[in-house]
């Protein structure tokens, strides 16, 4: 369930990297 990279691909890669964090801590 990760359509929130999906939602904002245009997010620089520094914000990108943040909702991955966020994504494994959710795991």
């Amino acid at each position: 369930m990760n359509n929130r990279s999906q939602m904002k691909p245009r997010m620089r890669p520094v914000t990108s990297r943040m909702v991955e964090m966020k994504q494994k801590q959710a795991i």
